[in-house]
C-alpha cells in the first residue's frame, strides 16, 4: 500500500516538474536560485523544516509547528530547487512582475505599511542570499524614496517599473499648475489696482459757478 502511494507521489512530482524550466527565462531562474539559497540554510540542496524555522526566526517570526508542516506539505515531493521553482511557477504564472517584487519586500514588512527601515533593508541585503557589500547597498539607496529612515518600497517598485520619466512628468505638471495659479493671482491683483486708480479724464469735473457781475445802479442827476 505504501509503495503504491510512493509511486503515485513520484508520478505526480514528475508531472509537476517536467516543464517548469520552460516557464521562466534564465535571469528569472537565477533569481529563484538565489532565493532558494537564502532559505536553504545548511546548503544541502533541500529545504526542510529546520531551514524554514531558521529563516523565519531570523526575520523575527515565531512560527508554530503546524505552520511549518503546512508549508512543507505544499510540496508533492522533496523540496529541492526544481520543486521550489515548480511551486512558485504555479503561483506566479500570469502574475504581474510588480506584484512579485512587492510581495518579496512585504515578507519583511511585519506592519504591512509599505515601508522598511533602512537598517533592516541593509541587514537583509548584506546577510542573506547573494550578499551585497555596503557600497552596493549605498548605491542602491542613492536617490531612493527614503524619509526619516524609512524606505518606501512601493514607490521604489513603481519607479523601477515605470521609470523616473513618469515622476518627472508629474512634477512638471504640478509646476505648470502652480505657475498658472500665480498668473491668475497676478491678473486679479492688476484688475483690483486698475479699479482703484481711476484716470483723471474719467473723474467727474466740478461745475464752475457762473460769475455774477454787479450792475451799477443809475445815479440821480441834479437839476
Amino acid at each position: 500500500m505504501s509503495s503504491s502511494k510512493t509511486k503515485k507521489k513520484r508520478m505526480r512530482t514528475h508531472r509537476y516538474t517536467s516543464n517548469v524550466f520552460s516557464m521562466f527565462n534564465q535571469a528569472q531562474i537565477q533569481e529563484f536560485k538565489e532565493a532558494f539559497n537564502v532559505i536553504d540554510q545548511n546548503r544541502d540542496g533541500f529545504i526542510d523544516k529546520e531551514d524554514l524555522i531558521e529563516m523565519l526566526t531570523s526575520l523575527g517570526k515565531n512560527p508554530t509547528d503546524e505552520y511549518i508542516e503546512a508549508m512543507i506539505n505544499e510540496a508533492p515531493g522533496p523540496l529541492n530547487f526544481t520543486m521550489f521553482l515548480t511551486l512558485f511557477g504555479e503561483k506566479l504564472n500570469g502574475t504581474d512582475p510588480e506584484d512579485v517584487i512587492r510581495n518579496a519586500f512585504a515578507c519583511f514588512d511585519s506592519d504591512s505599511c509599505g515601508e522598511l527601515s533602512e537598517e533592516l533593508l541593509r541587514e537583509v541585503m548584506t546577510t542573506m542570499g547573494d550578499r551585497w557589500t555596503d557600497e552596493m547597498v549605498d548605491e542602491l539607496l542613492t536617490g531612493a524614496p527614503i524619509k526619516k529612515g524609512q524606505f518606501d518600497y512601493v514607490e521604489f517598485i513603481r519607479t523601477l517599473k515605470h521609470g523616473a520619466k513618469d515622476k518627472d512628468e508629474e512634477a512638471q505638471k504640478q509646476k505648470q499648475q502652480q505657475q498658472q495659479q500665480q498668473q491668475q493671482q497676478q491678473q486679479e491683483q492688476q484688475q483690483q489696482q486698475q479699479k482703484q486708480q481711476v484716470p483723471e479724464e474719467q473723474k467727474p469735473q466740478q461745475q464752475q459757478k457762473p460769475v455774477q457781475r454787479k450792475i451799477p445802479k443809475p445815479t440821480a442827476t441834479k437839476r
